[in-house]
């Protein structure tokens, strides 16, 4: 069961995202296809995958994840004078000329409010060289983070399926987390094709058991988990 074929990213055609372009039109699925106009982000989105690292590969979460304890810049304006902070050598005056308006301020001003912007926003300027290369995530979120998986853990089904391979270890079982685009041999030699990026998969052939575990995160309440279900067409990678 260890031999694995890696397939090209780029010969997946058809993904649960172009499913949605497509329906906005054929023009807009092909411009998204070649990477014409941005894919859309947003703080939900970057928190689901954040929370999917932390679950699902724990030991590559600190690798790709910087957890700021430091106050974050809370506008555009904040996040430009810690930027020029650092283009300009620690000049306080000049990164906040750069970041703020300041007609009609005398020198004696801008001074001081750049000394308040830099007491409180220097410990996550000097957070940004340790994190070079990483995503940053607030604290909060991070608190949140482990909130929810530890609460996966208590979980009667979750823990069940998160711990099938301890609990089977009588049979050849295998798991795949994050398991993207591999054809795997099986026990009677034939090839598993999976086109797609799945959360997490248990291979069981001793008991002729695949078992796939799809972790869903959402902004909504879980009262209305349903509805969001179908408007966020959940069902197309199932």
């Amino acid at each position: 069961m260890s031999d694995q074929i890696e397939i090209s990213e780029d010969s997946i055609k058809v993904s649960f995202s172009s499913l949605t372009w497509l329906e906005e039109s054929p023009a807009y699925f092909r411009a998204m296809s070649n990477g014409d106009l941005p894919k859309p982000e947003s703080q939900f989105m970057d928190f689901g995958k954040a929370l999917h690292c932390y679950i699902l590969r724990r030991d590559d979460f600190p690798k790709e994840y910087y957890v700021l304890k430091a106050i974050m810049p809370a506008n555009a304006q904040q996040h430009k004078f810690c930027a020029e902070y650092r283009n300009n050598n620690g000049d306080i005056v000049e990164a906040y000329k750069a970041s703020y308006s300041i007609k009609s301020k005398t020198s004696d001003t801008i001074k001081s409010e750049a000394e308040k912007l830099i007491m409180t926003l220097k410990p996550y300027i000097d957070s940004i060289s340790d994190s070079e290369g990483k995503k940053i995530i607030s604290f909060d979120d991070f608190e949140r983070i482990t909130s929810i998986a530890d609460n996966i853990l208590v979980h009667k089904g979750a823990k069940k399926l998160f711990e099938y391979m301890d609990n089977h270890k009588d049979c050849d079982v295998l798991t795949e987390k994050e398991f993207m685009l591999k054809g795997r041999k099986l026990h009677d030699g034939k090839d598993l094709w999976i086109h797609g990026f799945v959360d997490h998969i248990i291979f069981d052939p001793k008991n002729r058991k695949m078992v796939i575990n799809e972790l869903k995160t959402t902004s909504k309440p879980l009262s209305k988990y349903r509805e969001a279900f179908s408007e966020y067409h959940t069902a197309r990678q199932l």
